[in-house]
């Protein structure tokens, strides 16, 4: 579980650094921000193979076709039924268990498909989803955990650092893309918050990241 929020300290003139390496503390916890654009109702695809995240959405129309979208809304793909690799084999689909990404192993899930990836915390893996797609969808994940697009201070590069208070990169890059800017609730000029609704193991929490817009630097971040 995320500790509880500690004191934004923060003066707003604090020098940036960049991250000397970006990867998750926690491979067993999953991270979703998800883009307004997505329709209601769409799954999302979790890349068990490279990212280790969530990396797009497949949404079913009526018919069995299906849209495929990247993590910034953007279509990269159309399927249907019948025409794709097993739609859904149960080892294609993963369900958050006592906060652990586990597999379904083979003949132990007696619903269709449809109805799995419906289910409460159920994720389809890419092995679900056309080459195609999914290479688009891991191209703008790699876009979104750049490193050089976002800064941070020693501070934030710590939390950065320490399990339990981790945020993904590409997921604190979506904050910013998708979150609701307000004034630093500390007044510093400069300074922007973004709140937006975030994901961790199925469970909601409110992101919020402080930002200096003049050159993208994070001075504080959290979730609660």
């Amino acid at each position: 579980m995320p500790v509880a929020e500690e004191r934004a300290d923060y003066t707003g003139s604090e020098s940036a650094i960049e991250l000397k390496a970006v990867t998750s503390l926690e491979r067993g916890t999953v991270f979703e921000i998800r883009p307004p654009m997505i329709p209601p109702g769409s799954v999302p695809v979790f890349d068990d193979r490279e990212a280790h995240a969530i990396v797009g959405y497949r949404h079913e129309h009526v018919g069995g076709l299906f849209t495929f979208y990247d993590l910034e809304g953007h279509v990269v793909g159309l399927g249907e039924k019948g025409l794709e690799p097993p739609l859904v084999d149960p080892l294609d689909l993963i369900v958050l268990v006592g906060g652990l990404v586990r597999g379904l192993a083979r003949g132990t899930v007696r619903a269709t498909g449809t109805r799995m990836a419906a289910a409460a915390g159920t994720r389809l893996t890419v092995r679900a989803v056309a080459a195609g797609a999914v290479t688009a969808m891991r191209l703008v994940m790699r876009k979104l955990v750049s490193v050089r697009s976002l800064r941070f201070t020693a501070a934030t590069a710590k939390r950065m650092a320490t399990r339990g208070r981790h945020v993904p990169l590409h997921v604190l890059h979506l904050a910013i893309k998708y979150g609701k800017r307000e004034a630093d609730p500390k007044k510093i000029k400069g300074l922007f918050q973004y709140g937006v609704p975030m994901f961790r193991n199925g469970q909601r929490y409110t992101l919020k990241v402080v930002v200096r817009e003049s050159d993208w630097t994070i001075v504080h971040f959290h979730y609660q």
